[in-house]
């Protein structure tokens, strides 16, 4: 429940969510003549569309926990093994490229491993600047005052010049101290193309 009241703050709260919820169903509309019809069916339209978007992006993210979660559970990551994590990591982000654009983890040392797909990556792989240290990161410190998985705010994403969302949450080792921090981001073009798959009732009549 707080993952969703969390989607939920981001869908109504955040301007940047919000233009891209209304672009994407002025999109849709622009397919159909919406003066044929009456303010009040269009009305109605675009609620069961902001409606279906919060249903969607709740779903998604929702999915996204249980992956990290998934993927916190496994000794290669406990360790921070990157070697290791090599494939795993591609493969996550390869398999699920329509929604994440790359998964990651940053350590308690300092070091960071991002595999991802798309623009920012070469090969899968992320060029990071000289002196990156993921532990100045906003996103870090929010992991770790949240000691559980957290959805960011819209903001700056560190391997792309776009801006995203990210979901992360920190990993402890068996000894129960933080290892670092895992994560998974997209973009806002991604949330966009989840949008865009609403199908409007009456083929939007």
């Amino acid at each position: 429940m707080a993952v969703r009241r969390r989607i939920e703050t981001i869908v109504i709260l955040n301007i940047g969510a919000l233009t891209v919820v209304l672009l994407a169903v002025l999109g849709a509309l622009s397919y159909f003549n919406v003066f044929n019809y009456s303010i009040q069916n269009a009305y109605e339209m675009v609620n069961f569309a902001i409606a279906q978007t919060d249903v969607r992006l709740t779903m998604t993210f929702e999915e996204l926990e249980r992956l990290t979660r998934s993927l916190a559970s496994y000794d290669e990551v406990r360790a921070a093994n990157f070697d290791r994590l090599d494939r795993l990591f591609y493969w996550t982000v390869h398999e699920r490229s329509q929604v994440l654009r790359s998964v990651f983890l940053a350590t308690e040392d300092g070091r960071a491993f991002f595999r991802g797909y798309g623009t920012g990556f070469a090969n899968g792989y992320a060029a990071l600047p000289d002196r990156y240290d993921p532990r100045t990161k906003y996103w870090y410190e929010t992991a770790k005052r949240g000691q559980a998985f957290t959805v960011t705010d819209i903001g700056q994403l560190d391997t792309v010049s776009a801006i995203g969302i990210m979901g992360v949450m920190p990993v402890f080792d068996e000894a129960r101290s933080l290892v670092g921090v895992l994560g998974v981001d997209m973009t806002l073009d991604k949330i966009q193309n989840i949008i865009q798959t609403i199908e409007l009732p009456n083929e939007g009549k």
